[in-house]
This record gives C-alpha cells, sequence and structure tokens, in this order.
C-alpha cells in the first residue's frame, strides 16, 4: 500500500500520506491528515472473474466495501452521472460495454449523452465492471489491481 496505513473507525476511513511522520499520526491536527467518510464502494457482478478477483484483493487488503450488483438494482441516471464525475470522465462509452453484441443492436454508436445513460439504465449489462468508488475517485478495475490505485 505504498508506505500508507489505515486506521478504521465505526463511521470513518483515516489515511495518512507517505509524507507524514510516525511521531504526527498520533496528532489529529497533522496537515497530512486526509479523512474520508464514504465507504468505498465495489460495482459488481458474480458471474464476472474480474469482479470476483476485485474483491479478492480488497479482501486481501482488509478493505470492507459495500458491492453494488447493479444488474440487480440498475442504477439512475443521476447515479451514473455521479459514477462519471468520480471517473473523470465526459463520454459514458467510455464506462460501457461497447463489445456487447447489445451494444451494436441498440445501434448507440451515435446516441448522444443522455441516450446512452439511458441505454445502461435500462440495459445494466452495458455499464463496464468492475468499478471502484473510493472516497471522491473512481477508478474501473481492468485490470483488477487497478483499484490498488486508490488505496
Amino acid at each position: 500500500m505504498g508506505g500508507e496505513q489505515w486506521r478504521t473507525g465505526r463511521r470513518a476511513r483515516r489515511r495518512w500520506s507517505s509524507g507524514c511522520r510516525p511521531d504526527h499520526r498520533a496528532d489529529p491536527s497533522c496537515r497530512h491528515l486526509r479523512f474520508a467518510a464514504v465507504t468505498p464502494a465495489l460495482y459488481f457482478s458474480p458471474s464476472c472473474s474480474k469482479c470476483r478477483t476485485a474483491q479478492s484483493i480488497l479482501d486481501e487488503h482488509h478493505v470492507e466495501a459495500q458491492v453494488v450488483r447493479y444488474l440487480d438494482v440498475p442504477p439512475t441516471q443521476q447515479e451514473l452521472k455521479r459514477l462519471m464525475a468520480l471517473l473523470g470522465i465526459d463520454d459514458p462509452r467510455q464506462m460501457m460495454r461497447t463489445g456487447e453484441a447489445l451494444y451494436a443492436e441498440l445501434r448507440l454508436q451515435d446516441a448522444t449523452r443522455d441516450e446512452l445513460l439511458d441505454a445502461i439504465v435500462a440495459h445494466p449489462i452495458l455499464l463496464e465492471r468492475p468499478i471502484f468508488v473510493c472516497g471522491d475517485r473512481a477508478v474501473i478495475a481492468r485490470p483488477p489491481e487497478r483499484l490498488l490505485e486508490l488505496l
């Protein structure tokens, strides 16, 4: 984990950057202290081997993440827009499975941004997986080891 340490509490996770001296870690006023009260989330499909590998990596690093089974409960357009912001992307295609037969069947190649988001809401299989969200960032975990960037 690159020299960083995690402390867990009932309601929050605190992470100290590797630039912080060990004697500062006990000082809550340390300027290196970064605070994230959001529980990490993993957009997950149990039939996907990459999702299962991502879950294993999180387990190995003792990270408790909320598992979002997006195929069972599809995300709303607003949730997808939030995901795009966290991923730092403007085009929904960057988080879509464009090689999926359904993508071609629905003729989404020339679709607008809102049409693409509506397509994901109606057909969540089009959402790329796994997606790992931690704090104010997200990553499409392909390969699954990419989620380590956020730990």
